[in-house]
């Protein structure tokens, strides 16, 4: 695959690094938070069986305003915390 130097992949590059993330990183642009994009985008990632978890989340950067939102999601788990648009949204503040 190629990289390309932008900054949506140096984000994405850099977290991965930082906690030693082994796979491919993906980083996509939205307009506006979006819990049911982050939702189908994560599902369908799962389709792949070696893929185990994700993170995910929304990021915007705006005069000097910053808004983060992550989220270590994993195809199979024990916690409470269900991964779906209500959850997603009260977790956002939404």
């Amino acid at each position: 695959s190629v990289f390309v130097y932008t900054l949506a992949n140096i984000v994405t590059g850099e977290i991965a690094i930082r906690h030693k993330i082994m796979g491919e990183t993906s980083f996509f642009i939205m307009e506006n938070f979006d819990a049911s994009s982050i939702i189908s985008m994560t599902e369908n990632t799962f389709s792949d069986p070696n893929i185990h978890q994700v993170l995910c989340g929304w990021v915007e950067y705006f005069e000097e305003n910053c808004d983060v939102l992550m989220m270590l999601v994993e195809k199979t788990t024990t916690e409470k915390i269900k991964f779906n648009q209500l959850e997603i949204n009260k977790l956002y503040n939404i």
